[in-house]
């Protein structure tokens, strides 16, 4: 293990703390028993008007479980680090102590890598992102998905998605977003695999993270980043557009899957002090604040790993199913 220094961006890393214990089978039994009440509660009910009673609004994230591999590493303040300012691929951080790192051996087969999502029994699906070059992620290879096993902690390939037009040299990218769904148990991952000046044909995907089947797909949509959130009108896909500073989200039904016609939310540029840039990244919190990371982009590659951000907080009003700017931060 080696020491690192005490700089990181913290904006692409998750904190492993205060999450589903799974180190027992008693507390598996229990995080099961949990996520089987909210896919009843949250989900066979739902309806396109009003969520259903007994689901609290709010992320629908929240279960996602500590990897059990970790804890063989016997590190205090765990985090996965996918900034690739330290190591090519996953790499998981201690920051307590001496600061250490780890990394197993088949963490860097993807390449770069960016976006990741966890699910309730710990397991770490992340996509390949090139940065820079395309010397380690050759296009025709960024359409994938990959898994990160809670137990063994080994990588391997979990699903080539298709390509709606064939890679080209103009965008390099193909996942770029990625979200997990407690209420149903389901995967979703944003594409813009194929998409070109001319032509959006980007996709969002929702996934059965088990057996990696399409469940459904939103077409002709290049989103960026991507996050579920229980609103006061039902649970609903947010993402960021990646030709436009906006933000839109889309009704999903009570079994996860699209439903209806992406409504637009608000624009980041419309925004006091707001811009054009993308929304790179959204994440929801306990408090049901939204917080988007937003760079410029414009489908070609980024030519360094660390890119300046612009992090903007909506506080979320439920009476008017509706986003309120709080403030604007440079990272």
């Amino acid at each position: 293990m080696k020491k690192l220094p005490l700089s990181f961006d913290e904006t692409i890393l998750l904190l492993i703390q205060n999450v589903i214990p799974i180190s027992l089978p008693i507390c598996r039994l229990a995080a099961c028993l949990t996520l089987v009440w909210f896919i009843a509660a949250c989900s066979a009910k739902e309806t396109q008007a009003v969520l259903p009673e007994g689901c609290a609004i709010g992320p629908t994230d929240q279960c996602h479980a500590t990897p059990q591999f970790l804890s063989t590493l016997n590190f205090e303040r765990p985090v996965i680090d996918t900034t690739q300012e330290f190591a090519v691929g996953v790499l998981v951080r201690d920051l307590a102590g001496d600061r250490t790192d780890y990394q197993h051996d088949t963490w860097d087969d993807a390449g770069k890598v960016g976006p990741f999502a966890i699910d309730w029994l710990g397991n770490i699906f992340v996509a390949p992102t090139p940065v820079i070059s395309l010397e380690l992620n050759p296009v025709a290879e960024q359409n994938k998905i990959f898994k990160v096993d809670t137990r063994t902690g080994e990588m391997g390939e979990f699903i080539s998605l298709p390509w709606p037009l064939p890679p080209g040299s103009g965008n390099p990218y193909g996942v770029v977003g990625l979200a997990y769904d407690c209420d149903t148990g389901s995967l979703y991952a944003a594409s813009i695999a194929g998409s070109t000046p001319q032509d959006e044909v980007g996709v969002i995907y929702q996934i059965d993270p088990t057996s990696g089947e399409i469940l459904s797909k939103l077409e002709n949509v290049d989103a960026l980043g991507i996050g579920i959130f229980r609103a006061s009108q039902g649970r609903r896909l947010y993402y960021g557009a990646g030709r436009t500073p906006e933000i839109y989200s889309v009704l999903l039904a009570g079994d996860g899957r699209f439903s209806g016609q992406p409504r637009l939310e608000f624009s980041l540029a419309a925004q006091p002090g707001g811009s054009t840039d993308k929304a790179q990244r959204l994440q929801f919190t306990a408090d049901n604040s939204l917080i988007v990371k937003a760079i410029e982009f414009n489908y070609s590659l980024q030519p360094t790993s660390h890119i300046q951000k612009d992090v903007y907080t909506f506080q979320y009003q439920p009476a008017d199913d509706a986003w309120t700017l709080l403030d604007i931060t440079e990272e």
